[in-house]
Parts: C-alpha cells; structure tokens; sequence
C-alpha cells in the first residue's frame, strides 16, 4: 500500500467511532456472506466446521469472524495496527474468543508466513494493493 494511501486509511480509523461492539447489521452481513460462499463459490459453510484459517489481509476482523462462526479455528494477518485491535473485542463480543489464534500486525510485502498449516488461506480485497500480488499469492500457497 502507498504512503499516501495508508495514511488516508489511518487517518479514517482515527475518525471512526472506536466502539468494538458487534455491527448494528450483522445477521446481515452475516447471511451476505454464507450467501457468497454457497451460491456463488459453491462452498458449503460446512467444509469450515472444524477447518484452520488464516484470514490475509483480514482489516476488523468481520469476515474472520464470520468464519469462526461457522466452525473455524482462526488466525489472521492485518497490516493496518488500528484495524487489527479491534480484531479480539469483535471475537469476545461474539463470544468466539476460543477461536481465535494469532494476529499478526504486518504489511504483506514484508510478511513471513508462520509454520502453521492450513485448510483454507483466504484474502479479500487486498492482493490488488500490493505491488507485487504474485509473490504474496506464493507466500499464502506455500
């Protein structure tokens, strides 16, 4: 992510209400969701039932923890330290703290993998940030 770009995300989470309670929408974010996976993915919640997830590029933690409610163990990957903090309250809100691994707060063109194996590696919305989305992309296969 650019300079210019990352301060502009900064600057917008200074602005944001900090409250780390559960989106007033949830259910519907939710169902929005289980909705993109099953029907247009065609990948049944279920296979994450019990499933290791790591969540790249992860921002406040919605889509993790969704994944979380379906079942999965859960660590992420969030190079933005404002957004990573709210990553554990949105857990306990959600009362899936048992869920919820490691957090890692780094930038991804700098990012190291940890040892751990994984069913499901998954990054929305980020690999067209990085200057290089290829060698990230080999970083998550590995």
């Amino acid at each position: 992510m650019s300079n210019a770009r990352n301060n502009e995300v900064i600057a917008h989470y200074k602005t944001v209400n900090p409250s780390l309670r559960v989106p007033p929408d949830w259910p519907l974010l939710a169902a929005r969701q289980r909705a993109l996976y099953e029907a247009r993915l065609n990948l049944p919640v279920r296979l994450f039932e019990g499933a290791n997830v790591l969540d790249v590029a992860c921002g406040t933690g919605e889509f993790t923890a969704m994944y979380a409610q379906w079942g999965a163990h859960v660590d992420a990957v969030e190079g933005n330290e404002l957004a990573a903090a709210r990553i554990r309250p949105l857990f306990a809100a959600l009362g899936l703290e048992n869920r919820l691994g490691a957090v890692q707060v780094t930038e991804l063109s700098t990012w190291a993998p940890a040892s751990a194996s994984y069913d499901f590696v998954i990054c929305q919305g980020a690999l067209h940030h990085v200057a290089d989305p290829a060698d990230i992309f080999r970083r998550m296969v590995r």
